[in-house]
């Protein structure tokens, strides 16, 4: 770093330089300099841009990752609210935001806002219990990819699943999700 920061971060003003950015593919040019420690992308369960456009880059980067708008600013959990509402009796939509940046190794740490004091004990209680069981950063996220995904977990399955041009994926923990996701039923 040199110039101003350089005398700014000698005074300890500050340890580490940032960035956030709403539209991650427009801040790569910035977020790829040396001096940039870590950035905050807008990521979150609807709003997965970053996944694409910035988060591998901070990984080979070794960019410190924090998350705005995690918990989707409460639009995700609305528009579930209007639209199906047993989901939030299925699991706690808000959890399931969270658990999503969490569960993505490329995330340094999320910013969780919190309007009230149960909610901060809420989320301390699962960012302690919390043990992802898949890698998110895996997860794909163009059609394609998803379409591909699913194809090979088919291919790699040992018994007949309810269609004949398809298999069940019984040596796999989701075997009876991806059979019913595609409208079958495990034999």
């Amino acid at each position: 770093r040199g110039g101003v920061l350089a005398g700014v971060e000698a005074r300890g003003v500050f340890g580490l330089l940032g960035l956030p950015a709403w539209e991650p593919w427009r801040a790569l040019p910035i977020w790829s300099q040396p001096d940039i420690d870590v950035m905050q992308p807008a990521y979150n369960l609807s709003y997965q841009s970053a996944a694409r456009h910035s988060l591998n880059e901070a990984k080979e980067a070794n960019v410190g990752v924090v998350t705005m708008r995690t918990m989707t600013s409460g639009i995700f959990q609305r528009t579930a609210r209007l639209l199906a509402p047993e989901w939030q009796q299925a699991h706690d939509i808000f959890q399931v935001c969270l658990e999503f940046v969490l569960g993505d190794s490329r995330v340094t740490a999320p910013i969780v806002g919190m309007r009230w004091p149960h909610e901060v004990d809420l989320n301390v209680q699962l960012v302690e219990q919390f043990h992802p069981t898949v890698d998110l950063a895996e997860m794909p996220r163009l059609k394609a990819h998803v379409y591909n995904a699913e194809d090979a977990e088919a291919r790699e399955c040992d018994q007949p699943c309810g269609s004949a041009s398809r298999k069940c994926p019984s040596r796999l923990a989701r075997c009876g999700r991806l059979c019913k996701s595609l409208g079958r039923s495990p034999r």
